[in-house]
Parts: structure tokens; sequence; C-alpha cells
């Protein structure tokens, strides 16, 4: 960071993800079942601040903006951030437009923001979420699907791999809020196996609802895992 920026204090940087239990999490796009309450804890969780007139950055990609519409939009207690290298104007409900991730992350701790955000959050629609774990899992840098699922030529809609790499290995990324989402679901983008030797499962949090949910005949339990 510059040094206009090296004193200010450190925003986390935090990912959201629900996927079934072959680990998918979506299919053609969009997600493959329907909980509107889980949904609503993905919001909750995401507009929560600890401290009274902060704000969340949330930062995702053009489609995933698309994708928030209507009675939830625009998210409380957050600036969002669209990610995009062509986008001349602001999308409906978004704040900023940048570059690459890491260009958000400076605009957090930059002078015009660092007294404003608590936490950085990194959220993407199905395909970029996909692009996201895979790339912390360094033997399995691949593109998913090209055609159903994330490629680099999309980058005006989903989060480039380099973006999502540099998210998984900057050192301000802690803690990803994995829904675990208990059936089977005919998916065509698939979350990874999570890098045991960087992130850890936790056990309790008051962070998190600790009791298995039950939503139109599906059950889930929500997880965290912090990076160790």
């Amino acid at each position: 960071m510059s040094k206009n920026t090296e004193q200010v204090e450190p925003k986390p940087i935090h990912l959201i993800v629900a996927a079934c239990r072959n680990r998918g999490i979506g299919k053609n796009g969009d997600m493959a079942w329907h909980l509107p309450n889980e949904f609503q804890y993905c919001l909750n969780t995401i507009t929560t601040v600890q401290t009274p007139g902060k704000k969340n950055l949330v930062i995702w990609g053009r489609k995933t903006s698309e994708q928030f519409k209507g009675d939830y939009m625009p998210l409380r207690n957050c600036l969002v951030v669209v990610l995009s290298k062509t986008l001349s104007s602001l999308p409906m409900h978004a704040d900023f437009i940048c570059r690459d991730l890491e260009d958000a992350i400076q605009l957090a701790h930059g002078p015009s923001l660092s007294q404003q955000i608590e936490t950085i959050w990194v959220l993407g629609g199905t395909k970029s979420f996909a692009g996201l774990v895979t790339a912390l899992n360094h033997n399995q840098i691949r593109t998913i699907q090209s055609g159903s699922s994330y490629k680099l030529m999309e980058a005006e809609y989903y989060l480039r791999l380099d973006d999502i790499r540099e998210a998984m290995k900057h050192p301000l990324c802690s803690r990803i809020y994995f829904t675990d989402v208990m059936a089977h679901f005919n998916c065509d983008v698939f979350f990874p196996e999570l890098d045991e030797d960087i992130f850890k499962l936790v056990e309790e949090s008051s962070d998190i609802p600790s009791e298995i949910q039950e939503e139109n005949g599906i059950k889930y339990r929500f997880r965290l895992f912090a990076k160790h």
C-alpha cells in the first residue's frame, strides 16, 4: 500500500458461499436450490457492522450485481464495488467501479474510505466462487467447465482468476462463511475441497447459528472456516 495508507487499520477480508453435499454451488449461472432464509442469513451477515456508523465494502462482479435487485437493494451498512475494466458508468446500486480486486482493497484503505470501512466482503455469483476456491488450491488451478462456468474472458461479469487468487493469498483474508446444504443437487459448478493447511473449521462461533436449519424440506447448517 502507499505511504498514505500504511498507518490505516487493516480491514479484514471475508468470503461467503453456499454449497451442497456434492459441493455443487449452482447450475446455469444460478443457485440450484431455493432457500430464502439462507439467503437472508447471507444478507444479514454481509450487512452487519460492529461499530455504529461504519460500513462494509462488498466486492462483486457485474453479473452478481445484476442478481441482487428489488427489495434487497441498496444494501444497508454497505458500499458496493463492481469490478470491471470496461464499464464507464456505475451500475444501479453500485458505489464504485474498480479494475481489479487489489484496486478495491486499496480503495477501502484509502483516505476517502479508511475511516468508514469495517470489513471487506468478497461476494460472487456461483461462477466467481468456483474460480475463487479453485485458485486457493494450488494443485487445482484450472478453468472450470468453460462454457458453463468461470472463464477468463468473462472478467466483466465475474471475478478474474488473478484477482481471486490474490484475494485468497492476501494476508487480510481470514474467514470463509460456508453454508453446508445437506442434500445433493444437479450442479455444473463445484466448490473444491478447502486446503486444511490454510483454512480450518471453527467448531463453535457466536457469529453463526449452531443448530441445523431446515427450509422447503432441505436441511443445511452454517459453518465458519478461519485461516490459521
